[in-house]
């Protein structure tokens, strides 16, 4: 298991969507491209957690935060919302969920949807704030 393919895995499969730009680490600023998200890959909590079964596999848990235009925009709640469905072009989550990598993961699954609402990047004159969302995301790798 190597958590940084796993997060680069992450990052690959939701610039599948189209107008998602993606990050496996937390950058400096974001910048949403018009009518799109921001999704940036995150360690959840708790990161590591050791099945009771014993059966060679271990969870880890991830946070994608989307983030879309600001949030006193009135489209962004719209905009945000087609990246949630559960399936089609837009859907990140059916994005993540396209099956096992070798090597990478065994499984990956979105088990929830997080604190949907205003969010607050970077600091000081350069905060800006956004609208988005936690897509709680946990992989198995044995």
């Amino acid at each position: 298991m190597n958590v940084s393919d796993i997060r680069d895995e992450i990052q690959t499969r939701a610039e599948t969507v189209t107008l998602v730009r993606a990050h496996d680490t937390v950058p400096g600023s974001v910048t949403p491209p018009p009518g799109g998200v921001s999704a940036v890959v995150v360690p959840g909590s708790p990161f590591e957690e050791y099945p009771a079964l014993d059966d060679g596999v271990v969870d880890l848990n991830f946070t994608v935060m989307l983030l879309t235009g600001r949030a006193d925009e009135k489209s962004a709640q719209d905009n945000l919302d087609a990246f949630l469905n559960d399936s089609g072009a837009e859907s990140v989550r059916a994005a993540l969920e396209a099956g096992h990598i070798a090597n990478v993961w065994d499984y990956l699954a979105v088990t929830a949807v997080r604190r949907y609402g205003t969010y607050t990047f970077g600091s000081g004159a350069d905060a800006v704030t956004y609208l988005g969302c936690d897509l709680a995301v946990t992989v198995g790798c044995s």
